[in-house]
């Protein structure tokens, strides 16, 4: 270390990796950033294009217009709820309630949820949907599996939403339904949106959250069609349900981990704990040679 506090060549020596074509790396640590000097190869070349970034793209698409859809649509059925299950004003609002409260609690964990089910054995050579949680060997964070494996559960949550609404023969069993579409869609609309923000390839957010519109738009008018044919109030659920379970489907596909994209997040890991390992063990030696100094210059007796 020089007389001005920065790390020279004998301290330590940070490797830049790059990503291979066609792979975008995601931001992995917030202690440490490895980044492209100027006139380095990877300031000159431009952000290329991630694999199945035009699947995850029309994915996210399809998750807020699903997601809308199933908002949409509470306020035609509610009075056929109210009739069904002989409902006054105050329970029927309920409904509006309970998907509120499980919306609202889920975002306070969504970020260490994410985290969770993004970990995965560093040693490992392949990427894997399971997370590494019960392990003692040493793990990493990947924020595309985090991501993937959310939106998989959640979409299932989701899915349940419609599925318990559409068979419950108790008004308490809907209530809880809704509850849990509404933990289910927190998670879903808060990794579509950090995908959407960090990628710098896709359009405005606004066309992202326009398409929730639609949804909320179009359902109310299919669900009031339906219940004018005839069908009962609980057909709505289960054509949602269909709606669903594509979204859940075709989202587990296109947002999957890539072996690219793991090799990715593996060497960001590595290189992000062996530069940890650097700063911690130079600051260990000036410490050291701080109390070496203050010794020798003590006077003797």
């Amino acid at each position: 270390m020089d007389s001005r506090g920065s790390l020279t060549k004998k301290d330590t020596t940070i490797s830049v990796i790059t990503a291979s074509e066609g792979v975008v790396s995601p931001p992995y640590s917030r202690t440490a950033t490895l980044v492209g000097t100027p006139g380095s190869p990877l300031s000159k070349q431009p952000p290329p294009v991630v694999h199945r970034h035009y699947w995850r793209v029309s994915s996210a698409f399809i998750c807020f217009f699903a997601i809308g859809w199933g908002d949409g649509a509470t306020g035609v059925v509610m009075p056929d709820m109210q009739i069904y299950f002989h409902l006054s004003y105050v329970m029927g609002s309920m409904l509006f309630m309970t998907g509120s409260v499980g919306f609202a609690l889920m975002t306070f964990v969504a970020e260490p949820v994410a985290k969770l089910l993004g970990r995965f054995n560093i040693a490992s050579e392949r990427p894997s949907f399971i997370p590494a949680i019960f392990t003692s060997k040493k793990t990493a964070h990947s924020l595309s599996k985090g991501r993937c494996i959310s939106l998989f559960l959640f979409g299932l949550l989701h899915c349940a939403y419609f599925l318990f609404s559409a068979s419950s023969p108790q008004y308490y069993g809907i209530l809880i339904a809704f509850f849990i579409g509404g933990l289910g869609k927190s998670i879903q609309i808060a990794q579509i949106n950090v995908f959407w923000t960090s990628n710098p390839r896709v359009p405005g957010i606004s066309l992202l959250h326009g398409t929730y519109g639609i949804g909320a738009f179009v359902s109310p008018l299919i669900c009031q069609t339906m219940k004018a044919r005839g069908f009962p109030w609980r057909g709505f659920f289960w054509v949602s349900l269909g709606l669903a379970l594509f979204n859940v489907l075709f989202g587990l596909y296109a947002f999957k981990t890539t072996q690219e994209e793991f090799e990715i997040e593996k060497s960001l890991a590595l290189a992000s704990e062996a530069l940890s390992q650097t700063v911690a063990r130079n600051q260990t030696d000036v410490e050291v040679g701080g109390i070496d100094s203050a010794s020798a210059s003590k006077p003797k007796l």
